[in-house]
Order: structure tokens, then sequence, then C-alpha cells
């Protein structure tokens, strides 16, 4: 198998409903590892005044660990805006709205934001993401939901 425009597509539209409907939770985290590679790595740039930039995750346990620690306070929704596929360098690069949710209060807002995917066919032949860049517009936002990022 080859990883072609429609899969890739196709793949990544999936993971963006996916993200919103399990990795929020602790419980249902677990089937986010069907999109996400064992050394995934993520690079935020959130421009915080609290901690290092950019943030990095080196793998996907690492990641995971970090969205169940602050999805106990706030909820995402993501809502693709646009995708944009390159198939002969396996990247794709999603356009997004993103509600934030604060879990106890129902206080939610939307931000804008993007992420750059890296994509292989592992051993499987089975598609996953191994880095993702995601940045994002109101980091200041944020801290009136509570978040500890």
């Amino acid at each position: 198998m080859k990883l072609t425009y429609k899969k890739m597509k196709e793949f990544m539209l999936n993971y963006c409903k996916d993200y919103s409907r399990y990795a929020n939770d602790a419980e249902s985290m677990y089937k986010m590892d069907k999109y996400w590679a064992p050394d995934f790595k993520v690079t935020a740039y959130f421009h915080r005044t609290d901690g290092t930039y950019p943030v990095v995750y080196t793998s996907r346990k690492d990641f995971q660990e970090f969205l169940i620690r602050t999805h106990t306070v706030i909820k995402d929704t993501m809502k693709v805006r646009d995708v944009i596929i390159d198939d002969k360098i396996n990247k794709a690069v999603i356009l997004l709205k993103i509600e934030k949710r604060n879990q106890k209060t129902g206080e939610a807002f939307e931000i804008d934001g993007m992420g750059c995917y890296q994509l292989i066919l592992d051993e499987k032949k089975a598609i996953k993401i191994v880095t993702l860049d995601f940045f994002w517009d109101a980091p200041e936002k944020i801290k009136n939901l509570g978040s500890k990022r």
C-alpha cells in the first residue's frame, strides 16, 4: 500500500473526529493509539508566561499523559476548516477551529489552530502520525479556563 492523497485526507478527517471523541478522556484515550506512532513527537508552539517554549512531547505516552492531565479541566472539540495534503512528502496541514470548554463551569470559547502532521505507513501498513507541529492563536484565554499549562 502507498500513501495517497485520498487515503491521507480520509485518515486526517477521521483523526480529527476521533480526537474530539476520545482524546479528552482517560478511559478512551487508548483509542488514539491507532493514529499516533509509539515514537510520536509533538511540538506545541504555545506562547506561555509560565513555562518552556515550545512545549515538546517526545512520545505518544508523554503526550497522552499531558492530555489526560489537562483534559480533566478543559475539553477540546476540533472543527476542521481546511485540509491540505502533500502526498509527495506525506504531510498534512489541518486548519482548525477548536472549542475549549471548562468541564466544571461550562465556560467555552473558540480559537484558531493549525497542525502540521508527518505521516508514515507502519510495519502493518497502517497510517500513523509520527510528528505534529501545532500552533494556536490565543493562549492567554486558557488561563481564564483554569488550565495548568
